[in-house]
């Protein structure tokens, strides 16, 4: 599973995490705690560790559950924004359409605007689109080639595939 869809290095209900050289990826099937946050803190100290700032971040939300969105969660992520705000990228893939897509694109792009690394952050619609971005970023760094396909086919398993191995279908 690692060469098609990462290793896996964390799960539950709610969140999904992979790693794929230095690329990190979260699944999310509902709305972040603190708690969610910090540990993908801890995983891009790990990647750190290993690759410097030459590390890149594919957040996909799969299902948004905005309602549950706290501020301090929120607060969390723009903390991470700016203790990682070296690495080479930041993608957040939205699967959710209609007003609450919008929403929570409205949301990702505004701590994205507050951060000190506007340039590294995107928000996309699809994994097509964020994976030729994603590739671009971090090809030539980490010792690394990334391929657009590569990380289309590593964004695709991860949106489809909770660490429990069940297949979910995005709305």
């Amino acid at each position: 599973m690692s060469a098609l869809g990462g290793a896996p290095v964390y799960g539950d209900a709610t969140l999904t995490l992979r790693v794929q050289h230095n690329l990190l990826v979260a699944s999310w099937y509902a709305a972040p705690t603190v708690a969610q946050m910090r540990c993908i803190g801890e995983q891009f100290l790990k990647l750190s560790r290993s690759f410097g700032n030459d590390v890149g971040f594919a957040n996909l939300i799969i299902r948004a559950r905005v309602e549950q969105s706290t501020k301090e969660a929120r607060e969390e992520a723009l903390l991470l924004l700016k203790r990682f705000r070296e690495n080479r990228c930041f993608a957040h893939v939205v699967f959710e359409t209609g007003l609450t897509g919008a929403l929570v694109k409205t949301v990702l792009r505004t701590i994205g605007m507050a951060g000190p690394n506007r340039g590294s952050v995107r928000v996309f619609g699809s994994t097509l689109d964020a994976a030729g971005w994603i590739a671009s970023k971090l090809t030539g760094h980490a010792d690394r080639a990334w391929s657009s396909s590569e990380v289309l086919t590593l964004l695709n398993f991860a949106s489809k595939t909770p660490l429990d191995g069940a297949l979910v279908s995005p709305r």
